[in-house]
């Protein structure tokens, strides 16, 4: 895409994306955003995107649920499933902890709408 946006102006932009072929879980990239400013003449926008699993049903959980990882979570990398019912607070943090009980590294924190997903 390409144009021009004037001093004090916005210009909205919708952007498409074919999952066809797409691995669950949470995926990542960056757009980079031109500029003939001199002084910044590019600007990084983060955009993250998690591709729903959907059920043949098309019915949202009832309760939250997780469950077992695979292949499993001493793998280098491991599935992570887990459901999001309709709720008051649908804020989703999955924590990982040590043995000892102290965190390693927090791997999600957003509110979700309700669904059924899976990240990597």
């Amino acid at each position: 895409m390409e144009g021009v946006v004037g001093v004090d102006e916005s210009q909205e932009v919708f952007i498409s994306v074919n999952s066809f072929g797409l691995d669950e879980g949470e995926h990542s990239t960056v757009l980079l955003l031109t500029s003939n400013d001199p002084e910044t003449h590019s600007m990084p926008m983060p955009v993250d995107l998690i591709y729903l699993l959907e059920t043949e049903d098309k019915q949202l959980p009832n309760f939250y649920a997780f469950y077992p990882t695979y292949p499993n979570p001493f793998n280098p990398s491991t599935t992570i499933r887990f459901d999001v019912p309709e709720s008051l607070n649908n804020n989703v943090v999955i924590s990982v902890f040590d043995i000892r009980g102290r965190l390693v590294e927090t791997v999600l924190d957003k509110e979700l709408t309700p669904g059924s997903y899976a990240m990597q």
